[in-house]
């Protein structure tokens, strides 16, 4: 599916071993000519540097199918700079191991055919939907691309917790890894969450005091407040309000 990449910064040497292992993969210095070689150009760099990244390459990418990862950046972005089908992506980390959720917006000279083609791509990394409008993208990024580290953060405050009280650090970490996936199945059944919480919280136990700890601290404000930050400055990156 890959047949050329791009690093600026790759050395012969990692480039020679990488060829020789995967085939049909070739790895290149200069962005032009891997753009003229390919089908569907990939773009994944920070949206700080988009803009530079497009005016080196615009002229290769007329008539490419184009998808990109870039957070923030609109579909208007890159149709301004490029005569590129655009489709723009947005994924969380767990695309390294196929568990992404991956949501994407083709742009205005797509056809049907190039979001069929992005889809089979996308689906390589997980889960893929297509967003029925733009904005929408922003609020994934809150809750899936930029949230991914927020679940393992507060997954990470669990196990360290635990060895507190005399979990090893292995013993802890399966015990909340499973439980996590546990909670998972028990919302994918479609059962209220309300409804499965009062089931698990017996009056006057264990965790209905630890509830009322995390409501007396506020949790629901705090992480409902970390979503509409992550989504203003998704925002604020394509210069939105």
């Amino acid at each position: 599916m890959i047949d050329a990449l791009t690093d600026n910064k790759i050395t012969p040497l990692v480039s020679d071993a990488v060829e020789g292992e995967y085939k049909g993969i070739a790895i290149k210095s200069d962005n032009k000519s891997v753009i003229e070689n390919s089908d569907i150009v990939i773009l994944c760099v920070k949206p700080q540097v988009m803009a530079a990244v497009l005016e080196e390459i615009k002229g290769s990418l007329d008539g490419k199918l184009t998808i990109t990862f870039a957070a923030g950046l609109p579909l208007e972005f890159y149709e301004s700079r490029a005569e590129a089908r655009f489709v723009r992506v947005m994924t969380n980390m767990a695309l390294k191991y196929s568990q992404g959720v991956n949501i994407f917006i083709a742009g205005k000279n797509c056809t049907e055919e190039d979001k069929k083609a992005a889809e089979k791509v996308l689906k390589c990394f997980g889960y893929v939907a297509e967003a029925g409008d733009e904005s929408l993208i922003d609020t994934v990024t809150g809750v899936s691309g930029s949230a991914i580290a927020y679940f393992i953060k507060i997954i990470d405050v669990f196990v360290k917790s635990a060895q507190k009280y005399d979990l090893s650090e292995e013993e802890a970490k399966k015990i909340v890894y499973e439980t996590v996936k546990g909670a998972v199945k028990l919302m994918e059944s479609g059962e209220p969450a309300d409804s499965i919480i009062s089931k698990i919280a017996s009056k006057g136990g264990t965790t209905e005091q630890g509830l009322r700890e995390m409501d007396e601290k506020g949790l629901s404000d705090i992480l409902e407040s970390t979503v509409e930050k992550t989504i203003g400055k998704c925002r604020s990156l394509a210069g939105k309000k």
